[in-house]
């Protein structure tokens, strides 16, 4: 797979999503097309032009009327702002909990808005079994993976599912070296274009993971020390920052910063107090749950993407190009009747 088979992941996924919104909606998301093609149609070309260019409103309301517009735009970005706000607030309050129930809630609450989106189920999968993971839920962990067929879903898809299990390779069963071989696959399957919205983010959790195995082999570089200091400064994203706090404290310790490390693992406590597996130290005796060989040596996902074989991969192309092709027809189409539509109405306003 390639970062141009991503993209066309992530464009099936954002047409799809609106596609299955207006079904479900049972068609208002074509509300604001049918407004627009009703105004260039219906409104008299004299109304246009006193509008936006006679003394129909006047200059505070042609002012008001361009304004408008800015207005709904800023109106939105601060309620997603908000939305984003409050979430990462009752994820870190869930975090104070002995038990991951309370955080494990607000995923599902989550994918269940973010339903319209594809493999929707995947993604949430990914996020409840980091989080089951920093608690030393490992057997819940394997459950959550092995929900998923991960071997029928999209690359991109795929590498998130890696990175959970490259985590709990990490953190449960003290194996950084089949975590940084896990790792370095979820960042190539998971490679998108720098101008991709979300990218910039995307790769500084995979070079977090990388440089957290690294780490953990003892292997600490000024770049994986820079990968790690980027991710524990996002405190956007908690489980970011954590994992990150956790890789750094290990890098500075073994350059002879025990103060510095002393201040992160601090701060991981304050954060997340019962995530036995942040608090484990280098060195120190490991605290080993008791779990099945059966959970101890299960690979949810990468068995997962191995059964699944070529010829699923191919069906999962197949199915998204198939998408691809039908849906974009549709809304190029729509845009172009909406611009000719526009276009007559202005030549109507030349006579």
């Amino acid at each position: 797979m390639s970062k141009k088979d991503n993209h066309r992941y992530l464009l099936d996924t954002l047409l799809g999503a609106w596609w299955r919104g207006m079904r479900r909606s049972a068609g208002l998301a074509w509300i604001p097309v049918v407004v627009v093609v009703l105004a260039v149609v219906v409104i008299p070309s004299a109304s246009w032009r006193a509008l936006l260019g006679g003394d129909g409103l006047g200059n505070d309301g042609r002012l008001l009327l361009y304004a408008l517009p800015v207005l709904a735009g800023a109106a939105f970005f601060g309620l997603a702002r908000w939305r984003v706000h409050r979430t990462r607030a009752r994820f870190l309050e869930g975090l104070q909990a002995p038990d991951p129930d309370a955080v494990i809630e607000l995923i599902d609450r989550d994918a269940a808005r973010a339903s319209v989106l594809l493999d929707a189920d995947a993604f949430g999968a990914h996020t409840k079994a980091i989080v089951q993971v920093f608690y030393g839920r490992e057997a819940e962990a394997v459950r959550t993976l092995a929900g998923v067929h991960w071997g029928s879903r999209a690359a991109l898809v795929q590498g998130a599912g890696l990175a959970a299990e490259g985590l709990m390779e990490t953190f449960c069963r003290h194996d950084p070296e089949r975590a940084l071989v896990l790792h370095r696959r979820s960042r190539e399957l998971s490679a998108v274009g720098a101008g991709v919205p979300g990218a910039a983010q995307s790769d500084r959790f995979h070079a977090a993971c990388l440089a957290l195995a690294e780490v953990a082999l003892g292997a600490a570089t000024s770049d994986n020390t820079a990968a790690l200091e980027q991710g524990y400064a996002d405190a956007r994203f908690p489980l970011l920052q954590l994992l990150s706090a956790f890789g750094l404290a290990v890098a500075v310790e073994a350059a002879g910063d025990a103060e510095r490390a002393r201040r992160l693992r601090a701060f991981i406590h304050q954060v997340a107090p019962h995530c036995t597996p942040l608090h484990f130290v280098p060195g120190a005796d490991a605290v080993e749950v008791p779990v099945a060989a059966s959970v101890r040596e299960a690979r949810p996902v990468t068995a997962s993407i191995a059964a699944g074989g070529n010829a699923a991969a191919v069906a999962e192309v197949g199915r998204v190009t198939t998408k691809i092709a039908v849906r974009p027809t549709l809304l190029i189409g729509l845009v172009i009747v909406v611009l000719v539509l526009v276009v007559l109405q202005l030549v109507r306003s030349g006579h």
